[in-house]
């Protein structure tokens, strides 16, 4: 069982899954796009997170990362 925060974060990937598929964005590069999702998720809970941080643990460069950050905020927005 998950408790009601990672439900909140399940419910954001559902919401951002919806986004891309109507926008017709591949999903290719998987690792950037759930470091991506995990840093804007600790992001609007006002958590303390690094690009830097979440890039190492997906085995990602900063910079894809910031790329792909910017992706979603864009979706999400």
């Amino acid at each position: 069982p998950i408790g009601t925060i990672e439900a909140g974060l399940y419910l954001m990937w559902f919401l951002l899954f919806v986004e891309v598929s109507k926008a017709n964005i591949d999903l290719k590069n998987k690792p950037a796009w759930a470091g991506a999702v995990e840093y804007v998720w600790h992001k609007l809970r006002t958590e303390k997170v690094s690009q830097q941080e979440l890039a190492k643990r997906y085995g990602i460069s900063s910079a894809t990362l910031g790329k792909y950050v910017k992706l979603v905020n864009d979706l999400l927005n």
